[in-house]
Parts: C-alpha cells; sequence; structure tokens
C-alpha cells in the first residue's frame, strides 16, 4: 500500500515553485526531477521550500545548458583514459558506490570543458548506482601518494568543479576520505577550502597512515589499492573500465 511523503506539504509547494520553469525544459531533465530529486534539495536547505526552490532553478538552468544526460562514453573517453578518476564497482561499507582518485595518475591532456564534462559524466553513472542502491549518496577516496601540484587542473577548474558538486549535486557525497596527502598538499587545501561549505567540510576525512585500518567500517580493503594496504589491483584496466561505463550508461538511456 502507497504512504504519503511526511513532509508532502512542502514537496508539493516546491513543485508549484518550479512547475512553470519545468514545462519548458527537456524531458530528460523533467525526468530527472522526480520526488527524490525534490527531496534532496529540500533537505540541503533544510526544509525551506524558498532556498530550495532558488537552488532547484539555478540547477534547472545548469541542466538545461549543460545535458549531463547527453554525455557519453565518447565524449570522455580520452580523460578517463589514464584512470586518474575511476567510479569503483565495489561499494562502501554503507553500500555507496566510491568514486577513485589516484591523484599520481596523469591527467590526460584536454580542455576546461572536456574536464568537467568528465566529472560530470563520473557524478552521473554514480548518482544511479546510488539512487538504485536506495540511498542516493556516494563515497570519494583521495589517494594522494604521489600527489604534484604540476599534475593538477588549474585552480580555477577545481573550483567550478566544486561549484558544481556543491550547487547541483546536493545532498550526493555521503563521505570523502583523503589518503595519505602529502605537506605540500596544504597549499592547495588552504586555497580550497573557502570554498567548500560547512556540510561539505565535515564530510571529509583526511587519513595519514595506516589507510587500511584507519577506514575499517568506512571501506573495505577491495575499494583500497595495493599500494594504499588494500588489495585491489593498482593497474587500470581501461577496456574493462570502458565496458562497464558503457553498460551503465546504456541501462540508464534504456530506464529514461
Amino acid at each position: 500500500m502507497a504512504h504519503d511523503h511526511p513532509r508532502k506539504p512542502e514537496l508539493q509547494q516546491l513543485r508549484d515553485q518550479i512547475e512553470s520553469q519545468l514545462s519548458s525544459t527537456d524531458p530528460a531533465v523533467k525526468s530527472w526531477c522526480n520526488e527524490t530529486t525534490l527531496t534532496r534539495y529540500l533537505v540541503a536547505k533544510d526544509w525551506n521550500v524558498q532556498k530550495a526552490a532558488a537552488m532547484l532553478r539555478s540547477t534547472l538552468n545548469w541542466r538545461q545548458q549543460f545535458q549531463p544526460h547527453k554525455i557519453t562514453w565518447a565524449d570522455i573517453a580520452h580523460n578517463a583514459s589514464t584512470g586518474r578518476v575511476e567510479l569503483l564497482s565495489c561499494t562502501d561499507d554503507l553500500g555507496r558506490p566510491v568514486v577513485l582518485m589516484r591523484l599520481r595518475n596523469e591527467m590526460a591532456p584536454s580542455d576546461h570543458e572536456h574536464q568537467l564534462k568528465f566529472l560530470v559524466y563520473t557524478l552521473e553513472r554514480a548518482c544511479e548506482l546510488a539512487d538504485d542502491a536506495g540511498h542516493g549518496k556516494m563515497s570519494w577516496l583521495l589517494e594522494m601518494e604521489g600527489y604534484s601540484p604540476k599534475n593538477s587542473p588549474p585552480f580555477a577548474v577545481t573550483k567550478q568543479s566544486i561549484s558544481v558538486l556543491q550547487n547541483h549535486y546536493p545532498e550526493r557525497l555521503g563521505h570523502a576520505v583523503v589518503a595519505k596527502p602529502p605537506r605540500i598538499f596544504k597549499v592547495a587545501w588552504n586555497a580550497l577550502y573557502p570554498f567548500l561549505d560547512t556540510e561539505t567540510r565535515e564530510k571529509i576525512t583526511f587519513v595519514k597512515c595506516d589507510v587500511v585500518n584507519s577506514l575499517k567500517g568506512v571501506l573495505g580493503v577491495d575499494c583500497i589499492d595495493i599500494s594504499m594496504g588494500g588489495s585491489r589491483p593498482g593497474d587500470f584496466d581501461l577496456e574493462r573500465y570502458q565496458e562497464r561505463m558503457i553498460k551503465l550508461q546504456s541501462m540508464h538511456m534504456q530506464a529514461s
């Protein structure tokens, strides 16, 4: 038997506020803007309908212009080729999908637009897995060993990436782990810190040593590379990853 959402009045009020804008958007954007989406934006704004509506309107404009639902593997294959960012096949201990960043790996030469497309493509696939699992959140693991400022995106790109994550993917981050950050990373962290909202900051954990034991109850050894003490092979298999991403992408397109 169906049950009403406990905050149904706020959900309806939010729906009413965005209805006129939603009516003129792409069908895929309309489909994305379901009750689960509305709830995430309300939760992000502590159930303040006006603030949630403003945030959601901004995202609707962004999705209409950027069209994340149309980004395919072919669009980002070059950026994915180095294995610097990978959506793992394992989950964290709460069943959330895990996005791994190997900061020691080179970034594929690319312009700002394609770097952002690659991030958004990864987020979209992770969100689909999170929604399929029923909790809607993901985890991030940043393996910092081998990090160098020379192998990092321009600050403007990183700043925009943070903006996209916080403003257009609210309530998606469950936990982020920064593993074995070198001292030199402190400079980048101090520059980025002011652009992170309080909720995001509270979800970030720094682990300086003994990664596996420090993350017990959070991440299993199968999600942690051998170089960090886990059991996951550190080599990136592009062919296998491509096959998996295209399969996930196809499943989503068929469902929508």
